[in-house]
């Protein structure tokens, strides 16, 4: 759950998830029209979001189309609000 946090710790990871919450499938030249920066800095940023599995790539012929999962979100949001609807026992 750690590297979920962290992954969405980063601006510029959230604009990639946001962009790929309006349109899911993009390649990374799409993506990297969309933000101010290199593309080896929007691959850089895509492997985090990868390795946190909020990002599948799938790779088509020469393309690596990405596609948000949004299921380690939903995951954070359920164990977000059990932790804060339950008071700590000691």
């Amino acid at each position: 759950m750690d590297m979920i946090f962290k992954a969405l710790n980063d601006p510029a990871r959230r604009a990639l998830l946001d962009s790929l919450r309006r349109k899911d499938g993009q390649s990374l030249s799409e993506l990297e029209e969309q933000l101010d920066m290199s593309r080896f800095g929007v691959m850089k940023h895509l492997k985090v979001l990868e390795d946190a599995h909020l990002v599948i790539p799938r790779k088509q012929g020469r393309f690596k189309y990405h596609y948000l999962n949004a299921l380690p979100c939903r995951k954070c949001s359920t164990v977000g609000s059990r932790r804060s609807c339950s008071p700590k026992r000691r």
